[in-house]
């Protein structure tokens, strides 16, 4: 069963965001009023979505970070965590407006930070960091099948007495 997750808006707003700014933004991507929106900034924990995919999950994180708004993301367990029990409802085409709000925040620069695409470089190739050299020691390599001399047998060969055992001619098969 796939797991499920809860997004709760926090109640703070990100550094580097105005709150004014968050409560428009709230309201535009939840098409709500203002009012109603700047409850969720005022500190208090507020489930805005429930039981979602992860991937939903983190549609929602991007576009409300987007926006400066702090989110934290739980997986569901048996109890349900955070300070208000209820959902925060909203009304709207909310995943669409997550969609447009997404897109803005990353084309705009909103976010203080930015996810990279999946296998993009992380580091650019042209700049070269000079690495420390390690200092090796001057090790000797033994022969391949030599013995090496730190380790010295333990025990004398054992040499079993074999003669009574004696292999039979094997049957022809017979088609």
């Amino acid at each position: 069963m796939e797991p499920r997750f809860d997004v709760y808006v926090t109640g703070q707003i990100l550094d580097g965001f105005q709150q004014a700014t968050v409560i428009a933004g709230l309201a535009r991507l939840f098409a709500i009023e203002e009012s109603a929106a700047a409850m969720l900034v005022n500190g208090t924990q507020r489930r805005v979505k429930a039981d979602c995919d992860k991937a939903t999950a983190l549609k929602y994180r991007e576009a409300l970070s987007g926006i400066g708004a702090a989110v934290l993301v739980e997986r569901q367990t048996g109890q349900q965590p955070g300070t208000d029990d209820a959902p925060f409802s909203v009304s709207g085409s909310v995943s669409s407006n997550f969609e447009d709000a997404s897109a803005q925040a990353t084309s705009n620069g909103d976010s203080a930070w930015e996810l990279a695409p999946a296998g993009a470089l992380m580091s650019d190739p042209a700049v070269h960091t000079p690495v420390a050299l390690v200092n090796v020691p001057a090790y000797d390599l033994a022969e391949v099948g030599a013995l090496i001399p730190s380790i010295t047998p333990s025990q004398e060969p054992i040499n079993p007495d074999i003669s009574y055992l004696r292999l039979d001619p094997l049957d022809p098969i017979e088609s």
